[in-house]
């Protein structure tokens, strides 16, 4: 169980990662689009805003510079 957490909240990052990279002063991507993409993953947003992987605007998310060197890592 513990590493599907872990496989969504890398496929998360990977989705903000590409949306950041195309639009690196925006970046932004609604809630509405990761739950297409993911499933229910509300949990795993959580995480990575709390770790500051992500950070929250409403129901946007956008990946941070630590959330970058994470993914890529």
């Amino acid at each position: 169980m513990h590493r599907a957490g872990a496989a969504q909240r890398h496929a998360a990052l990977g989705l903000l990662y590409s949306a950041r990279v195309k639009q690196p002063d925006a970046g932004w991507v609604p809630l509405t689009d990761l739950r297409d993409a993911l499933g229910e993953c509300e949990f795993a947003l959580s995480v990575l805003a709390e770790v500051e992987h992500v950070k929250r605007n409403n129901y946007q998310y956008r990946i941070t510079g630590a959330g970058v060197l994470a993914y890529e890592a």
